[in-house]
């Protein structure tokens, strides 16, 4: 299980005291994201596992003798740290920033809007990085196959770079309003 597993997790935690393994899972279940970056059932109870053994989340007695009983969860000082540190570090991918984005809570909507800013700027200048070709016109200077495929990756990595950005974009004008919207409600008596 991956570090970025037990953050998320641990993000899941930390913004909903109280959680256990299911509500994790069933919360995760409805996030629309890509193949690969939801963690699955089983790793979020084994990262429940070795936050507890970390001593970065705690079990919390429960009062309520109506429910079901399970084990439920709240961070520590130390996993609070940790995932501050986290949070407020670079992402290191187009995944590891939509975990941060699915794990935060309200409070940390500044921080999330300046590594979406920090990612959206980082695509941008990728994609004006790649010095395009047209395939087309290699094909018609006799190219070899190798000048022309690498041409179509390019264009494959610009594509790709300009629509993350413009992604990424969108999703920063929405955590910009969500601030703002929340920061107005919140300044209400």
């Amino acid at each position: 299980m991956s570090e970025a597993t037990r953050l998320t997790v641990l993000g899941m935690v930390r913004r909903r005291p109280h959680s256990y393994g299911y509500s994790i899972v069933d919360e995760i279940s409805r996030w629309s994201a890509p193949e690969g970056v939801a963690p699955s059932v089983r790793a979020v109870y084994k990262a429940l596992e070795a936050l507890r053994d970390g001593e970065l989340i705690a079990p919390v007695a429960t009062t309520d003798v109506t429910s079901v009983q399970r084990r439920r969860y709240v961070a520590t000082p130390m996993g609070e740290e940790r995932y501050e540190n986290w949070l407020r570090s670079p992402a290191s991918s187009f995944a590891d920033l939509f975990r941060r984005l699915g794990s935060a809570r309200h409070s940390d909507l500044p921080v999330l809007i300046e590594l979406v800013r920090a990612a959206e700027r980082s695509f941008v200048t990728s994609a004006q990085d790649l010095q395009l070709t047209e395939p087309a016109s290699l094909v018609d200077a006799g190219a070899s196959w190798g000048e022309v495929s690498a041409a179509l990756l390019q264009a494959t990595e610009w594509n790709e770079n300009a629509a993350r950005a413009g992604f990424l974009r969108n999703v920063r004008r929405e955590l910009e309003y969500a601030y703002l919207r929340f920061d107005a409600t919140s300044a209400v008596p």
